[in-house]
Formats: structure tokens, C-alpha cells, sequence
């Protein structure tokens, strides 16, 4: 793949763009824990020697009647596991996580979510694409569980803390509401492993990519932090020794690879799967299996002397399309399309489920009208620079765009930035007035960080 990360459009029409890059010199009070909705340890009997656990990510797509048969696949194979319980990591149903949509996704696993033993964290999806108590409601009820949550397994062997990350974001050295109360269950927390599910990645090779604003799930006392989001399956190991393990490729379809996250040790975006959990006193094993059960990759977490844990032990995993990396000096120093002209010059657009897009004419012109996206929010439009063109960064960059737009609104350019880390760093928003509407415009946004990748 030569372009890797997506710079999003929020605006009706677009007809021509150009890059010019130069080198650029529920929360608890403060006190208190998460809410346990498992029994207490029984302090008078040791821990569990052994147990199995099951991780799986993104997965209801048959709340829309959409890749139902790969769902049925991954909850059979997970089944076949006898796990002690299966925990999400969000996005368990589709698409806005309706009461229907609910029943209807989570057919495969309702006899786990009757008998106690399904333990989700909620995704953008489950929450409708929002953050109101009301559109996660459906979802929390049929669960019964809370929205955030601490669950014990095997005697104090393991706490799965889910502090619902999904609407709790970290704004520059600010942490979220919920972070005290997180911490303090993290701290108090007497089980040999502590491991933590937030919905977006911290860092992820995905379309989604990194989510920085989640950084704060990295507190002392975590040993694992399980995600999903980007619908593939990727171990990371971050430079502070974090582990972090995406498991998004239950079920409701598969999203590609982009640039990889620094510290990334195995990802594929191939197969649907899920992850085994193998906990003992001493050890966790993380195994990555995918349909009809191969494991492809696994990790093995010890502790050292002062508890932490380490990477005692991972499968040899071979990069079949490692980061080119390269010189960050740019063979060009414009790239464009011209969609009225049909013509590109390094710089290309793509249809993806939540950019959808049509060739149309307006005014004579030919144009790019963008849809609505299904999934909620802004329409958006994903455009990608060849490597061969421009790679490295950060650079100095202007983008140069005509559009024309039916309403009043505004739009912005999403970029990968080099000061920020985020996948998704939002520039400076174009406005459309009264005025402008149904009139072709032409734009200069500065993006003043952009990281080609």
C-alpha cells in the first residue's frame, strides 16, 4: 500500500486538491474505585492456578445484518475454548446500537451474556456515535452491566478494569473525570494481573490509528491494555514497556493496515479472530487465533522483582510489508489531483464505508459529491500520498482546495501529526456562509506538521 494515513474532507463537493509540503524547522468522585460486579475474593483460599479467558473486538455486525456469518464463525471457534469468561473491547454492536440492533448482534453470545460470563466495554458504535447515557442504554441494559466497571476472575487472579474510555479523552496535561477513580482501582487492586480495556488504540498500524488522548489508560500498575477499533488483530509494545493488544477482527468486517505504530510487533488484518487469555500466578498468555483456529502470533507477560511485567517470551513473527522508512527529504514537493481534469500526480482518493463518495458534474464541472456517512458525524473524504513521493516528516504543508458546497457549514483537513501523535489532527476549519453557497471556492489550509507515513 503506498498511502497509508487518511486526511478527512467534511464538505459536499470537492474538484481539485494540492499538497505543497516544505520541511518544517460515569464517573467516581476523586476518591472511591470503579463500581466490582463480580464477588469479592475470598481471601481464605489462593488463587486460581489456571485460567482461560477470551477477548473479542468489534464484532456485532449482525446487528445490521452484515457479516453475520463471520460472527457466527468467531463465536464458535471462541466457544470451543470453554473460557471462564469472554471480555470486549467494544463496538459489540452496529450501527448505533439500537435496542434491534442489540438483540440481533449478540444472538451468538446470548447464552454467555445469561449465564454472567460476557464483560464488555462500550465503543462509539454501542454508544451511537455520541456520548449520551440514553444511546448507550439499550446496550448496558441487555449486558446488565454498568459502564464502567472493575470484574475479578479466578480468586484474585486477574481484574479486567474497564473505566469506559470511549467518551473520556485527556485534553493536553488535563485527564479525564474518571482518572482518579481509575487509578485508585488500579492502586488497590490485589490481583496478580490487572488488565485494561479501552475501545480506541492508544497507538494502532490501523485506520484508526494512534488516539493519544487515551494515553492516560498508561498508568502504573497496568499490565495489559486491550483495544479495538481498527478491526484487526496487532501486539504493541510501547517505549514506556506498555503492552497494548488490539483485538478488532470478531466479526463485522475488516479495515486495512496503514503506517506502523512505533513499537509494533505483530499485525494482521487478514483473517477474522479473537485472543485466548492464558492467566497463572507467574504468567499471561496472549495468543491471536484466527478462523478456523490457527494461532498466529502469541506474547508471554512475567513480572519482575518489582512487579512490573515484561516480554518474557513472543512466536518469531516475520513483517511482510515492514515501514519503508527513508530519507524524510521529498523527491516532490507538490502533489495534486484534478478531478475535473482526470488527472493525479501522487496524490489519490478512495472510497471507504465511512467516506463513501460520487463522481458527479456540477455547473459543467466535473466533481467528487460526498455522501452521508453512515456511521454519523461528518462527511469525509480519504486521500492518499505516494511514498515515492513524499515520505518522512514533519513538513510544512499547504493544502490548496476547490470545492463548492450546497449549505452553510464548514469543513477541515484530518492529518497525521508529528507534534501531536494523533492519527487524526483536526486543521484549522474552513467556513461556509449563507454567502457562498452553491459558489466554487478555492482555499489554502495550512497543516503545519504533517507526518507522511
Amino acid at each position: 500500500m503506498l498511502a497509508k494515513r487518511k486526511l478527512a474532507l467534511t464538505l459536499a463537493s470537492v474538484a481539485a486538491l494540492t499538497l505543497s509540503a516544505g520541511l518544517a524547522t460515569t464517573a467516581g468522585a476523586a476518591a472511591g474505585e470503579l463500581q466490582r460486579i463480580t464477588p469479592p475474593v475470598d481471601t481464605q483460599q489462593p488463587p486460581q492456578d489456571r485460567l482461560v479467558l477470551a477477548v473479542i473486538g468489534d464484532y456485532g455486525g449482525c446487528g445490521v445484518d452484515r457479516t453475520c456469518a463471520e460472527e457466527n464463525q468467531v463465536a464458535d471457534m471462541v466457544h470451543s475454548w470453554n473460557p471462564a469468561a469472554i471480555l470486549t473491547t467494544g463496538d459489540n454492536t452496529y450501527q448505533q446500537g439500537l435496542p434491534e440492533e442489540v438483540v440481533k448482534a449478540q444472538a451468538p453470545y446470548k447464552a454467555d451474556i445469561d449465564a454472567g460470563r460476557m464483560f464488555p466495554i462500550m465503543g462509539n458504535h454501542d454508544y451511537g456515535n455520541g456520548c449520551s447515557p440514553e444511546s448507550v442504554k439499550p446496550s448496558l441494559d441487555y449486558f446488565n452491566v454498568p459502564a464502567a466497571f472493575v470484574a475479578g476472575f479466578g480468586n484474585g487472579l486477574l481484574d479486567f478494569v474497564n473505566p469506559d474510555a470511549n467518551c473520556q479523552t485527556a485534553t493536553g496535561s488535563a485527564k479525564p473525570p474518571i482518572y482518579d477513580t481509575y487509578r485508585n482501582t488500579l492502586t488497590n487492586s490485589s490481583a496478580a494481573w490487572k488488565v485494561v480495556g479501552g475501545h480506541q488504540p492508544i497507538y494502532s498500524s490501523g485506520k484508526a490509528g494512534n488516539n493519544l488522548d487515551r494515553a492516560w489508560l498508561m498508568t502504573p500498575g497496568v499490565d495489559l491494555i486491550l483495544a479495538g477499533h481498527d478491526h484487526h488483530a496487532e501486539h504493541i509494545e510501547t517505549a514506556d514497556g506498555y503492552h497494548i493488544a488490539i483485538s478488532g477482527n470478531g466479526g463485522a468486517g475488516l479495515t486495512p493496515l496503514f503506517s506502523v505504530a512505533p513499537g509494533s510487533k505483530f499485525r494482521d488484518a487478514a483473517h477474522f479472530g479473537a485472543m485466548r487469555l492464558t492467566v497463572t500466578p507467574d504468567s499471561l498468555k496472549a495468543e491471536y487465533l484466527s478462523l478456523p483456529g490457527t494461532v498466529d502470533y502469541y506474547f508471554l507477560l512475567k513480572k519482575d522483582a518489582q512487579g512490573r511485567a515484561y516480554l518474557a517470551e513472543r512466536s518469531d513473527w516475520v513483517d511482510p510489508n515492514p515501514d519503508p522508512g527513508g530519507n524524510p527529504i521529498p523527491n516532490r514537493y507538490t502533489v495534486s489531483f484534478d478531478v475535473a481534469a482526470d488527472k493525479a500526480d501522487s496524490l489519490t482518493y478512495r472510497n471507504y464505508e465511512d467516506g463513501p463518495f460520487l463522481t458527479t458534474e456540477v455547473d459543467g464541472r466535473r466533481a467528487l459529491e460526498l455522501q452521508k456517512n453512515p456511521f454519523g458525524g461528518a462527511n469525509q473524504l480519504y486521500m492518499f500520498v505516494d511514498d515515492a513521493a513524499i515520505f518522512g516528516g514533519p513538513y510544512q504543508v499547504k493544502a490548496t482546495i476547490s470545492y463548492r458546497s450546497p449549505v452553510p457549514g464548514s469543513f477541515a483537513i484530518q492529518y497525521d501529526s508529528q507534534q501531536s501523535g494523533s492519527a487524526y489532527q483536526r486543521s484549522t476549519a474552513v467556513t461556509i456562509g449563507a454567502g457562498q453557497v452553491n459558489q466554487w471556492q478555492t482555499t489554502t489550509i495550512d497543516l503545519p506538521d504533517v507526518r507522511f507515513t
